[in-house]
């Protein structure tokens, strides 16, 4: 039996409203399937908007693109930088744990 990386899905697939929440703060971020250039594209990068109070300490603007990946979603500042990788832990559930031990989790809706 061999065991495989998960396929990269498209953009599409993570297009939509996810909530963002950790501690006693939560925020709407919707993943827009519109690419957006940055300048340092480790790979494709794509459009998002952030709603509300993200957890963690993370301002509104701490993320200026995302883009999929085959085991979560990285999002990123406007440099292209990695802000902050949720990990696929469930069909429809990303988690990360901020250096300071807060856990972090994103799902649809």
């Amino acid at each position: 039996m061999t065991i495989g990386i998960p396929a990269l899905q498209p953009a599409e697939h993570f297009a939509g409203s996810w909530r963002m929440s950790g501690g006693s703060a939560s925020c709407v971020i919707t993943l827009r399937a519109d690419p957006t250039p940055v300048p340092r594209p480790a790979a494709p990068s794509f459009a998002l908007d952030v709603e509300g109070t993200c957890p963690g300490g993370l301002e509104q603007d701490a993320f200026g693109a995302w883009r999929p990946a085959s085991d979560g979603i990285d999002l990123t500042d406007e440099q292209g930088r990695t802000r902050l990788f949720l990990s696929r832990t469930a069909p429809g559930v990303y988690e990360a744990t901020l250096p300071s031990g807060e856990a972090i989790r994103l799902t649809r809706g």
